[in-house]
């Protein structure tokens, strides 16, 4: 019986041509799809997984409030949490913080190498071992112990040392400091929210306080501070300890030792995430890295489901659309002594050769395919889905429940057939056959319209959040990170001549210094209140210094009051977030009252409109900024012109002259801006490319649904024809039909988009919406393809000669 399925399966794919290769083209597609969406997926959900203990490791984040309002949430932690737990918790079996630097120079003085750092951060000795960090060279376990100790990725160790043992040797710090070279370890995954090139030991955070205090800073707040919260701190847990017990006794710890907790006013809470959930889970406020999003895994998740569907949709109606040319063939093998179940075992088997060569075809193509998606989508090219276990299952398992599936209604309706009826010649499709075909169809137009409509939506918002007027003007603006080295004094001696030697060119217009600029996430946050306040009423504020010219150069409007003053010391401006938050009733009576920014005194001299620090997926921030010329971070060049090139080798040139001990870094403030919409951007484009090709297999499907249609109303064309109906009014008759499915398929989507998308658009402080307009213009969309699907069809059937139509009846 085997051999004879067989070689009736083989005999039906290569008869029916057109059949076969319409379905494999859809389902290669299909299976492709889900192959590249899987890629993404995979690589996003397997972010921080490959740690041995992760399961037993959890990340503590804060929640401060006042006034019974929560006013500060972020993913760090107090200081003082690790050692506290470490020694009075029984349940935990260890803890570690680390703190990233925002960046730094380094130099081997030897080998004349420096350059800017960003993936450096202080590390507790705890951290190596619980984040299985991999030592090749030096003592893991003694490596951070003491002060002014560096590990350094294998990467960073040739960049500097190139093919020497860096071990024992020393890098510069900010020419201020020397750190010795303890330990070269394994570049970390890729695949962690944590992400390093160095790690510097954790003793040295107080001995660098204490150095550039000259000796005032006697107290290592590094270790002991309840109020100093910006560590990320990580507790490993011991087997079956309870989780909800840890988080009362860590509240205790709390009540135990802060000295600013007020019973009902102002507190704590702290929250624990799993190792394994942080990267697409939380997003809270100062992530270690831009964290993914499980919402955005579903709807891709969902879209490979839907594409599949819609190809196995596509089969069913193809098969049952055939079903008039395999009803002779049911009645013959019925006559000698097939039974049902024969024949649908004939039938599934040609089911499951079709999705098997379109699952095999796919997969040779997945190989091309998937290095460009790669490119596309900034996934490592060392990441090899192949290689992933549970993909195979998961698509082996997709393979037999979709051959399944698109066979096994097709086959059960085929088999019913009566053969007397057949043979005779008086079989024609079911109602009921007719009716879950148009069904069928409905449910490809649902789904095309719920992945136009999403693809419309999501570049809306980008196209709405990177359109918004921002508060300031961010246009034609260089930003170079500042220099390191030398004291305050000759760093502001140095500006200034910097300063005068840029403005000798005309397309430079003005320089600013600041801790931060726009597009920045602002890690500098503090405990703040308006001194005409009770003390335990507080409010956290975000704080920038920066020197007089920084409102002119970003041309931030102000309320009342004046700018920085050169002369300026403990002055302040807030902007109206900060005004409301502080609890004055308006800028003018904020101007010249004190504010006490932890334990700085701070007079308000001015206030600005609000602008947005960052993307529009944030709220606007409570920034007080703080006049200190001095202060290091960043130089904001205005530029009026577009000669780029000349412009940053003039910048370069006057640079190497007046900063020779600090290497030269730039960027466009733009550019820099525009980062923090690239997961969306991501997000946008795979949408994009995967409902295009969704759209494509079911006008497939429509063109074979189309022209079995047309096939069977022959003669009905052929009447209306000799009735004097002309080939516009037959051609209306047949898109009407289409028509009520399209409408179909668009009302019954309306509900499920106007859900989904509010719940998208939830995570966005700024956000649009969706129109009529939007509908409106996917039901078009779809209308012009299905347009040009089945005209062509139509057309065709009425150019056919009526007397012969009518004849062969």
């Amino acid at each position: 019986m085997l051999k004879s399925i067989f070689k009736t399966t083989l005999r039906n794919i290569l008869k029916n041509r057109v059949f076969t290769l319409i379905n494999l083209l859809g389902l290669v597609i299909a299976f492709l799809s889900f192959i590249l969406i899987n890629q993404y997926v995979r690589y996003e959900s397997d972010f921080d997984r490959f740690q041995t203990e992760g399961e037993n490791i959890y990340r503590i984040s804060l929640k401060l409030f006042e006034d019974g309002k929560l006013s500060y949430e972020s993913a760090r932690a107090y200081a003082a949490i690790a050692p506290t737990i470490k020694s009075e918790i029984p349940e935990v079996e260890d803890a570690c913080r680390i703190t990233p630097i925002l960046q730094l120079t380094l130099s081997n003085r030897d080998a004349e190498k420096q350059f800017i750092e960003r993936k450096a951060c202080y590390a507790d000795t705890s951290f190596i071992k619980m984040f299985d960090v991999e030592f090749t060279k030096g003592n893991s376990k003694k490596a951070l112990s003491s002060a002014f100790k560096i590990a350094l990725s294998e990467s960073m160790a040739k960049k500097y040392f190139a093919n020497e043992d860096p071990v024992g040797k020393i890098l510069s710090w900010n020419d201020q400091f020397e750190l010795e070279v303890t330990g070269v370890f394994k570049d970390y995954p890729i695949q962690s929210h944590v992400q390093f090139d160095f790690l510097i030991s954790y003793p040295s955070i107080f001995e660098t306080r204490r150095i550039l205090s000259n000796g005032q800073e006697t107290i290592d707040y590094s270790n002991v501070s309840w109020t100093w919260y910006i560590f990320y701190t990580y507790v490993k847990f011991r087997d079956e300890s309870n989780i909800d017990e840890f988080q009362n006794k860590l509240n205790q710890l709390y009540i135990k030792y802060s000295d600013r907790r007020v019973e009902g006013v102002r507190w704590a809470e702290f929250v624990l995430t799993p190792l394994k959930n942080i990267y697409l889970d939380s997003h809270l406020p100062l992530e270690f890295k831009n964290s993914g999003s499980r919402t955005t895994l579903k709807v891709l998740n969902l879209t490979s489901f839907l594409i599949l569907l819609i190809a196995w949709i596509n089969y069913i109606n193809m098969a049952t659309n055939r079903s008039l040319e395999r009803a002779k063939e049911v009645g013959i093998r019925k006559v000698h002594g097939s039974g049902q179940v024969q024949l649908i075992l004939q039938f599934m088997a040609e089911s499951f050769s079709i999705n098997f060569l379109a699952f095999i075809v796919s997969l040779l193509l997945a190989i091309p395919s998937l290095n460009f998606m790669n490119d596309l989508i900034g996934i490592p090219k060392s990441y090899q889905l192949f290689s992933n276990i549970f993909f195979w299952n998961e698509l082996i398992l997709v393979l037999l429940i979709g051959a399944f599936l698109s066979g096994f209604y097709p086959a059960f309706v085929i088999s019913r057939f009566k053969p007397i009826l057949v043979l005779k010649g008086k079989f024609k499709n079911s109602k009921s056959s007719l009716v879950l075909r148009k069904g069928l169809a409905i449910i490809q137009f649902i789904v095309s319209f719920l992945l136009i409509v999403a693809t419309i939506l999501i570049y809306k918002q980008i196209n709405f959040m990177q359109n918004q007027p921002l508060g300031f003007d961010i246009d034609k603006t260089l930003i170079i990170t500042s220099p390191r080295s030398g004291n305050d004094y000759e760093f502001e001696v140095r500006k200034q001549t910097f300063k005068q030697k840029l403005k000798e060119y005309p397309a430079i217009k003005d320089i600013a210094a600041s801790t931060y600029t726009p597009g920045m996430p602002i890690v500098w946050s503090l405990a703040s209140r308006w001194t005409r306040t009770p003390p335990e009423v507080t409010q956290t504020l975000y704080c920038i210094q920066a020197d007089s010219n920084y409102f002119n150069l970003y041309k931030i409007p102000f309320i009342e009051g004046r700018n920085f003053q050169i002369s300026d010391t403990n002055k302040g401006v807030i902007n109206e977030t900060a005004l409301d938050l502080l609890g004055f009733e308006d800028a003018e009576s904020a101007l010249h009252e004190t504010v006490l920014v932890w334990t700085d005194s701070i007079e308000i001299v001015g206030v600005v409109k609000d602008f947005h620090q960052q993307s529009l997926e944030k709220p606007i921030y409570p920034i007080v900024f703080m006049s200190n010329p001095n202060r290091r971070g960043y130089y904001s060049i205005k530029v009026e012109n577009s000669n780029w090139t000349n412009i940053i080798r003039n910048i370069e040139k006057h640079w190497k002259e007046i900063y020779p001990a600090d290497p030269f870094e730039y960027s466009f403030l733009d550019d820099q801006f525009n980062l923090q919409y690239q997961n969306h951007v991501k997000f946008g484009k795979i949408l994009t490319i995967f409902s295009g090709l969704s759209i494509f297999i079911s006008c497939l499907g429509l063109y074979v649904f189309a022209s079995y249609n047309v096939l069977q109303r022959m003669k009905e064309i052929g009447i209306r024809k000799v009735l004097g109906a002309n080939t516009i009014s037959i051609y209306f008759i047949f898109f009407k039909e289409f028509l009520l499915v399209i409408l179909w398929g668009l009302i019954i989507s309306f509900p499920i988009l106007l859900f989904s998308s509010q719940k998208w658009l939830s995570q966005f402080a700024y956000k649009t919406s969706l129109s009529f307009i939007d509908f409106v213009l996917a039901f078009f969309l779809v209308l012009v393809l299905v347009l040009g699907t089945i005209t062509y069809e139509i057309y065709k059937a009425t150019l056919v000669n009526s007397a012969l139509t009518l004849k062969q009846e």
